[in-house]
């Protein structure tokens, strides 16, 4: 340094100037360089777009993500859905099916009563049928019965040897039983 302070002074100023004016010439260099200015806008525009890019690739995979979830959601609530469903028809089904086997078994014992009661009446028909065989029949009086259930006829195959007179009388007898039993019937509904 110098003696005098102000060419200490005036040479710092220089300094700074130049300095100053280093500063400019870069800055003025760098507006000229317009390749470079270009590169550097591409470079941003790249560095951004690249940002953006990555931001809605984030942004999709949560979207999916959620997506996701929801289908995995919507498909268990679906499957729970289906087995319950699936648990009641087939609850229905079994008790469809314990109902129909229930009135089957009533109907059956319906029927059992229904087919004894049958055989009774037929083995009391039977007895009835013998005990009448084996009275003479005289005259139309003897159709009314104690009980006025009415009359039965059987008429079995013809024995070998029977003449037609006798097959004759047997069926007018038969009919005139017949007629005598519905008269009795219709006479006794009458009163009752």
């Amino acid at each position: 340094m110098s003696d005098n302070p102000e060419v200490d002074q005036l040479k710092e100023r220089i300094e700074q100037t130049r300095a100053e004016l280093g500063e400019t010439v870069e800055a003025l260099a760098a507006k000229a360089d317009v390749k470079a200015r270009a590169t550097g806008a591409v470079h941003d525009a790249v560095d951004g777009a690249k940002a953006k890019v990555h931001e809605l690739a984030d942004s999709a995979r949560g979207t999916v993500a959620g997506a996701k979830d929801k289908v995995v959601g919507a498909k268990d609530a679906a499957l729970e859905k289906a087995a319950d469903a699936r648990d009641a028809v087939k609850d229905k089904a079994v008790g469809a099916k314990d109902a129909a086997l229930e009135k089957a078994a009533d109907a059956k014992d319906t029927a059992k009563g229904k087919v004894s009661g049958a055989k009774e009446r037929v083995v009391d028909a039977k007895d009835k049928v013998a005990e009448v065989g084996t009275r003479p029949w005289g005259h139309p009086g003897d159709l009314d019965a104690p009980d006025a259930e009415g009359a039965l006829v059987v008429v079995e195959e013809r024995p070998a040897g029977l003449d037609r007179r006798l097959q004759a009388a047997l069926f007018a007898t038969a009919v005139g039983a017949v007629i005598g039993a519905i008269i009795v019937w219709v006479s006794a509904r009458r009163r009752s």
